[in-house]
């Protein structure tokens, strides 16, 4: 069964973790000040379920729409693929899992999915979908 990560955890990493490991001497926007909605409509849409099945039915393709979303939504006032990355790691880590792939690109991959069109939604959930594939491990224990 996949762990479900909540509004609440995320602004928690968007808070703690994102400010100390990622944004040292940046500016980084109160989570009080995010767009209303736009976060829990990510959530919605990445976990949503039509008479009790899953769209994103596995927890890759749940992780991959999530991730496209946290970019090109941009539920905070800045830093959305930092935040991102760094929720990213948390459901898989939850979930027993683990990225196994150079942090720089990493970066450089969560910097094109935030230059896609839109129009290519679809295009990029997959090739998001693919990267997580590739680079997802099982974590022993």
């Amino acid at each position: 069964m996949i762990k479900n990560i909540t509004v609440r955890e995320i602004e928690y990493i968007a808070e703690k973790l994102a400010q100390e490991f990622f944004l040292i001497n940046e500016y980084v926007a109160d989570i009080s000040s995010r767009p209303a909605d736009v976060l829990e409509h990510c959530l919605s849409e990445a976990f949503q379920a039509i008479e009790k099945k899953f769209i994103y039915p596995d927890l890759l393709s749940r992780a991959g729409i999530f991730f496209y979303l946290m970019i090109k939504k941009s539920p905070f006032e800045c830093c959305n693929k930092r935040i991102a990355v760094t929720t990213l790691l948390a459901f898989l880590f939850a979930n027993n899992k683990w990225l196994m792939v150079d942090p720089r690109k990493l970066l450089r991959f969560s910097r094109w999915v935030g230059d896609s069109l839109p129009e290519f939604k679809e295009e990029v959930v997959m090739a998001t979908e693919k990267f997580l594939r590739k680079h997802t491990v099982n974590l022993e224990g």
